[in-house]
This record gives structure tokens, C-alpha cells and sequence, in this order.
């Protein structure tokens, strides 16, 4: 071992920096967190380039006494405790005393103060957390700190930092969650001379949320009151058609303070067991209040996680909370007619077949005809329907034929004869043939082959005959909405897809920046139906944010392309569409799993199924 060294107190305070400060959005939170525990109802953030070069938190708190200045930027110093039996009982933000030094350690602070009772504030500078001056200054009651230069003599930290727009939104992300935290605080956060944000600070709930997240999310949500055990639980769950494909749009409190809990997230999520598809998340907003003395916040550096004396307590709150909520809210998700969204250049998935016939589509058009001509009679005039309308409509509108109806018909890749009998298409090529039974459950295929029974799940068939197609093209083709789509976003989820615009239009979206955490989208994949473009850019985002290696990223950004853009399970298809369907699945060998590894096709012999009917032992 080497000798033992005591290192001076200008290398503690930047190692101890390092555990406070990891980026500009750690100095902001906290000393958004100072002004909130000053008392301030009224608190403006504003950055340049990403917080590093210049971060400013002006407040109308109770300010700092001149006489206590050079104690705040002391290590360990502070007004929120003064014995170690004090954080028992903790309710403030901040507690260690750590904040001020740790900033000023690694960055220029600019600090001007008042209390009320003082005539005159002052204003302090520091550099590297040496003072530089301390005078007399002008200003209302309240503080404001300005740090520039952040880790200006700790260039090794510097080269960690990511581009400005990337630091910019963990700035934006902090500030949305003391919004959402503090709704009786009316925030401001200015990023390069832009309100970004502005929370009215009227203490509603709603109004924080919609501030963060828009107005419209907001509809989709229910209130939660409930109180369980000494445990209290508010805020705002959304409705379980309102899932998310990310857990972006989940925020947690306790005792006001920001949180990662997995037994919060674990509860709260399992209220919703059974109501959300997989991979489908819900909206949580929600605040726990107990007693400070059954919880523990000082077991991470950054306060951003919390224990709690009864696990199960919190669980059993939360979960009760959330369910009754849920229950108790009898709202269903109303759709209002309009005209329906079209796109130009409509590609069908496959090129006779189009999976995605909507009958309310055809009866709105046969309706609209009837009143164009009810509107326009004409007398004596046999107006036949060739007039009226294309081959391809006239088509479109012919009866369906019923399921076991005999017919003819032919198939794309097979060109040896096809037999028919009234309950299924029979396929017969040299000695090998299928028979396709029919649909079940509108989502699984039942073919006969070679004395087996074959069962197709047509999403997964579709999503791999998709992504096979997807990936032997270098560029997808995109189709023009006619009807631009709104897509509101995170901060984080806005920085992100327009830092990797260029993967977006590689998979054929044009995606504009619209503002406030929302994104306008012109153009689209060819095959990926309206409704479902939002959750695409969703999931697309959550995949670059997790982190892979550019091949594998794009790979993955196509698995979720090909879904939203396959025949989903729960839709009824035709004879024509089953029969081209099946026709790949048995004859292309790379149709064998969906992209995320499940099975495509599962068999059963007919020795399988006699012995299950005990026709043989």
C-alpha cells in the first residue's frame, strides 16, 4: 500500500462534486430545490447552450442574510436540520448542505440576494468556490444565482457532457417534474431566449400536468383521492385506452420530492393488470404523503430514491388507490365523426389485396352517394353504375360471398390445380397439398397439410412477411397525409427523434418540430394505417434511447414499423386474403418467426390429436 495522503479541501469539494453535479440539469434541480424550501411561489430558469454556459434561477423567496453567505457555500452547511435527529423528520428538498459548494466548485456563481427585513442585498462572486467580491446591490426580495462556466477546471468531466439540445432537455425534463411537483409554484424555463415552459402555479393538479404534457392527455385521465393506513395517494391516472408504449409519461412523489420507486411503479402497474396490452404502459402522476419518519431519503446522492419502513403498506395504498380510481370512473373513449383521414400514394400490403376494409368506411360512402343523388334527382334516367363509378369501386361494393361458398379461385405462386369443397379451398400440387379450415378467434388461421393441423398467427405472419420486405429495401416508401398528425412528446423524447431525424426518414416519416413538446408528421410509411403513426414515433424513440449499435438499432426501428403496419389479431379477413396470406407463410422459409422470436406457425399431428381424443393409447 502507498503512503496514506489527506487530500486538501479544493480536491473534496470537486470529488464531492462530481456525486451532486453529474450535468447542468443536477445544479438546476437543485437549486430549483433551494428556492422551493426559501418559501418562493414564483421561480424563473433560464439556460444557454445546454446549462453549461450559462444557468440562472431567479426566486421571491426568503433570500440569504448577508452575514450567512460565505456559510452557504461551506460544505455540510445549512438551515434544514441541525441534528442527525432532524431527518426523522424531513419535509424540505434539500438537507446535506452540499448544493451551493458542489456548484460553485466546478463553475463561476454569480449570487445576489435580500431577506425582507433587509434594507440593501448583496451580491457575491465566486470562482472555483474561492469568493471573489461581495458588495451592496439593488434588488427585490428573493435570490438569484447564476452559474456559468460549469466544469471549467475540471476539463475531464467536461468531455462527458453531451451536445447542448441533449443537456437542454434533462434541464427540461427536471423542471417538467418540479412542475408537476409543485403545482401551487409558478415555474418559468427559458432555454436560449424561449419560454419553454410556464405553469400557472394556481395549485391545480390538471393544470400542472396539461402545462407538461398538454391539455388533451389531461381528458384522458381520472383523478385519485384515497388514503390508506396513515398513507395518503393523489394525482392523476390515465384511462386504459390512453397507454403509452413507454413508461415516459410516469412520475412519482413522495412527501413532494421526485422519485424512482419500483414498489410505487409495481403497484400502480398491477392495478391495470388484465386492462393494457403488453407492452403498453400507463399515464401515472402520483403524490404519497406519510409521515417523514416512515421513509428514508438519504440513500442516494441525488435524492432521487426513497425507502420505506413498510413496503407493503405503500404497495397496498397505491394499488387500492389506482384500481378504485380506475373502477370508479365510468368514462369510455368517445369517438366524434369527422371526415376520415386518407393518405395519397396508398400502398396495399400485398399488391391484389387490400386487409384493411373498413365497413363503416363503406357505409358512410354508400350513404353520402344516396343523399348526393336523393339531393340531384334526375327523372327518366337509368343511371347505371358504371356511370357513377370506377371498375375498381364497382368491385369494392359487390356482396360478400359467404365463408363456405363454392368457387373458384386461383393463387398467385401455385400454378397446379386447385379442388374446392363447400367448407374449405383444398390446394393440391403433385403430392403434397393444404387445405385451408377457416379463422378463428378473428386472429389464427386453421390449414390442414400433410396430416397435421397447422395453426397461423396472421400478426405475426404479416410482421415478418413486412419486415422481410422492409429490410431488403435501403429506403421505405412513405405516403403524404392529407391530414397532418400531431404527436405530443417528452422533452426528452423531442430531443431525441429530431437529433435522429435522419432514422425517421430513413423509415419514411417527415416529422417537423412544432413546438411545446409536440411534433407535426406530413408524411408516413406507405403501409402503416393513421391511427397507429403516434405510437410508432413513441417506440422508435424508446428504442434509440435504450442504446444499441446502429445496425441493430435499425433493425429494431423496422420491427416496429412492420407491426404497425400487419394485419392485426381480432380482424375478420376474406377468403382471397387467407388464401394469399398462407400461400407465403408455407412457402417462403423465412417466414418462420414474427421479428421479436415468436412462432409464426404451431403444429399438431392427427397421431397428437387422436390420442387426446383417446382414439388411440
Amino acid at each position: 500500500m502507498g503512503k496514506i495522503n489527506i487530500l486538501d479541501i479544493d480536491t473534496v469539494n470537486k470529488i464531492s462534486a462530481g456525486e451532486v453535479v453529474e450535468r447542468p440539469a443536477s445544479a438546476i434541480k437543485e437549486m430549483i430545490e433551494n428556492s422551493i424550501d426559501a418559501g418562493a411561489n414564483k421561480i424563473t430558469v433560464e439556460i444557454k447552450n445546454g446549462g453549461v454556459s450559462f444557468m440562472r434561477v431567479t426566486d421571491n423567496g426568503g433570500g440569504i442574510e448577508r452575514d450567512d453567505i460565505e456559510k452557504a457555500f461551506l460544505p455540510h452547511s445549512t438551515s434544514k436540520i441541525t441534528k442527525i435527529e432532524d431527518l426523522s423528520e424531513l419535509y424540505t428538498m434539500g438537507f446535506r448542505g452540499e448544493a451551493l459548494a458542489s456548484i460553485s466548485s466546478v463553475s463561476k456563481v454569480e449570487l445576489i440576494t435580500k431577506t425582507k427585513n433587509e434594507e440593501c442585498g448583496t451580491a457575491a462572486i465566486l470562482e472555483g468556490g474561492k469568493f471573489i467580491s461581495k458588495d451592496d446591490a439593488g434588488c427585490p426580495d428573493g435570490t438569484t444565482i447564476v452559474v456559468s462556466e460549469l466544469f471549467y477546471n475540471t476539463p475531464a468531466r467536461m468531455k462527458f457532457l453531451k451536445k447542448d439540445s441533449t443537456e437542454g432537455a434533462h434541464i427540461a425534463d427536471v423542471v417538467d417534474k418540479m412542475i408537476l411537483g409543485n403545482p401551487g409554484v409558478s415555474i418559468k424555463f427559458i432555454n436560449n431566449g424561449r419560454v419553454v415552459r410556464m405553469s400557472p402555479g394556481n395549485g391545480d393538479v390538471c393544470d400542472a400536468f396539461a402545462c407538461v404534457f398538454g391539455r388533451d392527455i389531461v381528458n384522458d385521465c381520472i383523478k385519485i383521492n384515497y388514503e390508506y393506513q396513515g398513507v395518503k395517494v393523489t394525482g392523476l391516472v390515465g384511462q386504459p385506452f390512453a397507454s403509452r408504449p413507454n413508461r415516459s409519461m410516469q412520475v412519482f412523489f413522495v412527501n413532494k420530492r421526485a422519485v424512482r420507486s419500483k414498489t410505487i411503479c409495481f403497484a400502480a402497474e398491477q392495478a391495470y393488470e388484465t386492462m393494457l396490452m403488453n407492452g403498453k404502459y400507463p399515464i401515472l402522476l402520483i403524490y404519497v404523503e406519510l409521515n417523514a419518519s416512515h421513509t428514508d431519503v438519504n440513500v442516494h446522492p441525488s435524492k432521487l430514491e426513497v425507502k420505506f419502513s413498510n413496503e407493503k403498506i405503500i404497495h397496498d395504498a397505491v394499488f387500492w388507490g389506482v384500481q378504485n380510481a380506475i373502477f370508479s370512473s365510468q368514462e369510455v373513449k368517445e369517438v366524434k365523426y369527422s371526415e376520415k383521414k386518407t393518405v395519397t400514394g396508398i400502398k396495399s400490403t400485398y399488391s391484389d389485396y387490400n386487409f384493411k376494409n373498413d365497413v363503416s368506411s363503406v357505409n358512410a360512402v354508400q350513404k353520402e352517394t344516396s343523399t348526393i343523388i336523393n339531393e340531384n334527382p334526375v327523372s327518366n334516367v337509368d343511371i347505371k353504375p358504371e356511370e357513377l363509378f370506377s371498375k375498381d369501386v364497382i368491385e369494392f361494393f359487390k356482396p360478400i360471398e359467404l365463408q363456405n361458398a363454392p368457387k373458384t379461385t386461383t393463387c398467385e405462386k401455385i400454378e397446379t390445380p386447385m379442388k374446392f369443397s363447400d367448407s374449405a379451398v383444398e390446394y393440391v400440387e403433385e403430392e403434397n397439398y393444404y387445405k385451408i379450415i377457416g379463422q378463428i378467434f378473428e386472429s389464427y388461421i386453421i390449414v390442414e397439410q400433410n396430416n397435421k393441423m397447422l395453426l397461423i398467427d396472421q400478426h405475426a405472419a404479416h410482421e415478418r412477411i413486412n419486415f422481410n420486405k422492409l429490410s431488403a429495401n435501403k429506403q421505405i416508401d412513405s405516403q403524404v397525409l392529407l391530414s397532418s398528425e400531431m404527436v405530443t412528446v417528452t422533452d426528452l423524447e423531442a430531443d431525441t427523434i429530431l437529433s435522429n431525424i435522419d432514422i425517421y426518414e430513413k423509415l419514411g416519416f417527415e416529422i417537423e418540430n412544432f413546438g411545446d413538446n409536440k411534433l407535426i408528421v406530413r408524411q408516413a410509411p406507405c403501409d402503416v394505417d393513421v391511427e397507429f403513426i403516434e405510437s410508432a414515433i413513441h417506440e422508435i424513440a424508446d428504442i434509440i434511447l435504450k442504446g444499441s449499435e446502429p445496425e441493430q438499432l435499425w433493425d429494431k426501428a423496422l420491427f416496429s414499423v412492420a407491426c404497425k403496419s400487419a394485419i392485426k389479431a381480432n380482424t375478420r379477413l376474406g377468403d382471397k386474403e387467407l388464401e394469399h396470406l398462407v400461400n407465403i407463410v408455407l412457402n417462403d422459409d423465412k417466414v418462420k418467426t414474427c421479428p421479436h422470436g415468436r412462432p409464426v406457425v404451431i403444429s399438431f399431428d392427427k397421431k397428437f390429436i387422436e390420442k387426446e381424443f383417446k382414439r388411440i393409447l
